[in-house]
């Protein structure tokens, strides 16, 4: 896994005891009082590291945790985001309680820290948000611990900004930023959460996508009708909204919305370049799932780096056991639109509503009265649940090209080098206060990220600890 071992045996168990403390600390999103406690605990452990921490309350009452460890103000400041909220669990699925976090081996038997330290590539630490993201915070602290173990001091200053709603979208990350844009001020913005590439190696991209959250409610009648009765002359929902979808992206993958492509800002021939040498992982994908056909024909890495429009949900009637013959006089879908640079979410929601309204739909944020669908129906009911704009770091600019360049001498592996991640955060307020934005993802892909068995590598956790402690010790 890495060039080297940074962390001597002592300091590798007492930060894997560290970790162990903090992912059995709950910390379900939807509740505040855990956020508050998962707030308080990270406070209280930073300020054992000579952090200067402070809490900034939200309107939910899920704190933001900032942290400031200066060791000169002439020295460049990187500030890390990372999160320490955590998806709801169902525990009847997991095999080991999801807040008492427990090391096995690939067989699944227990093992103790120091026998998971012998062998750290068979051990996984299994607890909710040990992958996502409490091991990225953790790595942090046990990076600057070494370096001042060595007596050193950091060759950077360091900020952290821990979010406590991540997992919901950040309602409060752009006015908490622009509320305390001189506190957070940094030459750098470095995102610390989330999986590598599916290859297993080290990973660092220079942009995230934003995303446009839609709901569409289509109705035709006010209830549903007896399909013998009145087949042929009630409008099925059902039908309608399939010939609508069909409408807005054809079965080669392309998107019909007029205008939905202007402004996507392509890749240079740099960002070519880094794209054609990412390792190829397709087919093995498709063999995991069971995918004959892939439904457009480029590289995964190239299709990321375009936008996506995703049906994550349709519901109309009953199937099944619940099946009923009636006529679906409602149909509702979920669509999430990934966007690249260059698009605006705002021009997108417009363009959609004036596409759907040529269709010869009437189109309203509400749900529609009998009135209205007597007048009016087919009645197409659009609700935007959420939208940000992508962000992307020039690749070529100095600072960047150097932290690239330290990562990549924690470890003698090759780097898979992404212009944009597949994934969307909400950053693009650091990008309007002139601050680019990176992402170091540190947790193996196969982590069970929101779903039972969340678990982390070990040997992923110590190679997280190498990264960043070559990073804040920021020389050469």
């Amino acid at each position: 896994m890495g060039k080297r071992a940074l962390l001597a045996d002592s300091q590798a168990e007492r930060w894997l005891e560290e970790l162990r403390g903090f992912a059995a600390v709950p910390n379900n999103v939807f509740d505040a009082a855990q956020i508050k406690a998962n707030a308080s605990y990270l406070q209280e452990l930073l300020q054992r590291q000579d952090f200067t921490v402070s809490l900034w309350d939200t309107p939910s009452g899920k704190p933001y945790v900032y942290a400031s460890y200066v060791v000169d103000e002439a020295l460049p400041t990187l500030l890390f985001y990372s999160h320490y909220d955590g998806v709801p669990v169902d525990t009847a699925h997991w095999d080991s309680a999801p807040f008492q976090p427990v090391l096995k081996d690939a067989a699944g038997n227990h093992l103790t820290t120091r026998e998971a330290l012998r062998h750290p590539e068979g051990a996984r630490f299994y607890a909710r948000s040990v992958a996502d993201s409490k091991n990225a915070i953790i790595s942090i602290m046990a990076a600057l611990a070494s370096i001042k173990a060595e007596g050193q001091e950091p060759g950077i200053n360091i900020k952290l900004l821990l979010d406590g709603e991540e997992e919901l979208e950040s309602p409060y990350l752009r006015e908490t930023v622009l509320r305390h844009s001189q506190d957070l001020a940094a030459d750098l913005v470095i995102s610390a959460s989330g999986e590598t590439h599916q290859s297993g190696l080290p990973t660092i991209a220079f942009g995230v996508r934003g995303i446009l959250m839609l709901d569409l409610t289509l109705h035709t009648a006010t209830a549903d009708m007896h399909s013998g009765h009145f087949g042929n002359f009630t409008p099925n929902a059902a039908l309608e909204m399939a010939h609508l979808l069909a409408q807005l992206k054809d079965r080669k993958g392309k998107v019909l919305v007029p205008g939905f492509y202007e402004g996507v800002r392509q890749l240079t021939a740099e960002e070519q370049e880094v794209v054609l040498q990412i390792p190829s992982i397709e087919r093995d994908i498709q063999q995991q799932f069971g995918i004959k056909k892939t439904e457009q024909s480029h590289s995964l890495q190239e299709l990321i780096n375009q936008p996506t429009f995703n049906v994550r949900g349709l519901q109309a009637g009953y199937v099944g056991d619940q099946a009923s013959n009636i006529i679906p006089t409602t149909a509702q879908v979920s669509i999430d639109i990934r966007l690249v640079a260059g698009m605006d979410p705002d021009k997108i929601y417009r363009a959609m509503l004036t596409y759907l309204k040529q269709m010869g739909f009437t189109v309203t944020d509400t749900k529609p009265t009998k009135a209205d669908l007597i007048t009016k129906g087919p009645v197409l009911q659009v609700q935007r649940s959420g939208s940000f704009k992508a962000m992307k770091t020039e690749m070529q600019a100095a600072l960047p090209q150097q932290v690239l360049r330290l990562v990549q001498r924690s470890t003698a592996a090759p780097w898979v080098v992404e212009p944009t991640e597949g994934g969307s955060l909400n950053f693009s307020v650091f990008g309007a206060l002139g601050m680019p934005l990176i992402t170091l993802p540190v947790s193996n892909f196969d982590c069970n990220q929101h779903t039972h068995n969340e678990n982390l590598r070990l040997d992923f956790f110590l190679r997280g600890i190498d990264i960043f402690k070559e990073l804040l010790e920021f020389r050469g």
